[in-house]
This record gives C-alpha cells, structure tokens and sequence, in this order.
C-alpha cells in the first residue's frame, strides 16, 4: 500500500511550504498505520488457532484499512474543505473501531492472553471522542480535524514507548 505525496506545482521553497496539510497528512497516515501494524501484531503472536469470526472481523479491519490512502489523497487534494477532513477521521475512527471489535473477540476466544496497556478503556475512550471530535471540528475549521488526529496519534505512539520502556 503506497500513501501518495504530491510533487509541488511549482520548485520553489514557497511551493514545498503550501504543501504542509499535505505532508501533515500523509505523515500522519503513516504513523497511524505503523502504530496499528505494531499493535495488530502484537495481537495475533499470542494466540495459535484464528477462527472463521477472527478472519472476518480481521478482514473488517483490513477493509478499513485500504481506505486510509483514500482519504488522505482526498485531504491532499483539498486540504482546507470539511468533507474531506471528517471523511478522514470516519475512516480513522471505524478502522480503530474495527481493531477494538477484532481484539475483543480474539480475547473472548483466548481469555488467557495477557492484557496489553491499549486494552485500558482509558485510551480507547480517549482515542474514540477524539476522533468524534475532529470530525465535529472539520466543519467548522477543517485543518483543525487533521491536527487533532495528529495529536492522537503523538499520543498512541508516547503511549506505546512508555508501556514498551517499562
């Protein structure tokens, strides 16, 4: 999966600047997508048997997934509209979603596993207004939407080195 970074109109320092919700964007899908891979993995060592409801509700997620590049080319495209901005964060919000589902059933059909720290309600309740948040937000100012979500993505990843360092 390729996330895709537009080439400035003009070679200009000024026209590598204009860029920046384009770059905000793209930087924060990949984050995004890194911290969740980390997490996704660590998830599925633990356990030896998927069953067939694990293999949908993971393809759920995957689906979920594939539309990140979506929605941040559309971001990319139009950085300052609030169409774009809270599809986004609806993107972003069902694919966590989607992972929250998928990890709550893998731990009903595996109650021995080891709870890890993104298992708090905390941080999933934070995550989850956050993002409903941003989404209110991209209609009134739209790049507003884009930095909330990269603030919970700052977060997840300051989260995850401490629980980690510990």
């Amino acid at each position: 999966m390729v996330l895709e970074l537009v080439n400035p109109h003009v070679p200009t320092i000024q026209g590598l600047i204009r860029q920046w919700p384009i770059f905000l964007a793209f930087l924060n899908s990949f984050a995004m997508i890194y911290v969740v891979w980390y997490k996704h993995n660590n998830l599925f060592q633990k356990f030896e048997t998927v069953s067939m409801r694990i293999f949908y509700l993971n393809g759920v997620w995957l689906f979920f997934l594939t539309l990140v590049p979506f929605a941040t080319g559309w971001i990319g495209e139009f950085p300052f509209s609030p169409l774009p901005e809270c599809s986004y964060a609806i993107v972003l919000f069902l694919w966590t979603l989607s992972f929250e589902v998928l990890d709550r059933q893998i731990i009903k059909e595996n109650p021995d596993l080891k709870h890890d720290y993104y298992h708090e309600p905390k941080i999933r309740i934070f995550d989850y207004i956050s993002f409903i948040i941003a989404m209110i937000v991209a209609f009134i100012e739209p790049i507003l939407c884009l930095t909330i979500i990269f603030l919970i993505t700052i977060i997840n990843v300051i989260v995850i080195s401490r629980k980690n360092n510990n």
